[in-house]
């Protein structure tokens, strides 16, 4: 009888290994293909599509404002960047508060499958006065997570580095601005409802 069972444990073990390898790999797919979409919705930022619309939030005013030819308006809090793909599906919002101080500059973005359901979120910033960098020389922080379809966090990541790509060490920065206040959204609909995006 103990040997009976000492089997049925063996067994059992040896399916769970397996059945957890098989979904290893099936999360790794899927983080694979979500960073490969990632990857192509930057590179159509990157070449400044003629697809982007740009957006920004007067203060005193609720509806946001178009700006064309980059004739941008005196006073703004929010600039906000509306990709869309070559079928015109919205792929990427992103939102960057703006900095009358100019020490800092961050960038939240919001990327979006053919569902529209978030697939990855982004944060970017860039601030002085880290007490880590040489020559008073700017900090970089990067954030990345990736969702699968049902909006559960599946890979992050984390940079933090100079102006020059050196790597910094986290705990020996001073992060003398609070970039925490933000939220991402499940999906593409509840982004463009928070961020009053005119469609």
């Amino acid at each position: 009888m103990a040997l009976i069972r000492a089997l049925i444990t063996t067994i059992l073990l040896f399916l769970s290994l397996v059945c957890t390898a098989q979904i290893s790999k099936a999360g790794d797919s899927v983080f694979s293909l979500l960073k490969k979409q990632k990857i192509e919705i930057d590179r159509q930022l990157s070449r400044k599509s003629p697809d982007l619309t740009v957006y920004v939030k007067i203060p005193g005013r609720s509806k946001l404002v178009r700006v064309f030819h980059e004739k941008w308006p005196e006073n703004l809090e929010y600039t906000y960047n509306v990709l869309r793909d070559k079928s015109g599906r919205i792929v990427l919002i992103s939102q960057s508060p703006f900095s009358e101080s100019g020490d800092w500059d961050i960038t939240y973005k919001q990327y979006f499958d053919e569902h529209g359901n978030t697939l990855a979120f982004e944060r970017v910033t860039g601030f002085f006065n880290s007490g880590c960098t040489m020559d008073d020389d700017a900090a970089h922080e990067a954030i990345v997570n990736y969702y699968n379809a049902n909006f559960k966090s599946i890979y992050n990541s984390y940079s933090l580095m100079d102006s020059k790509g050196k790597k910094l060490v986290k705990s020996k920065c001073v992060f003398p601005y609070n970039f925490k206040n933000y939220k991402i959204y499940a999906n593409l609909a509840d982004c463009l409802k928070a961020y009053n995006i005119p469609l």
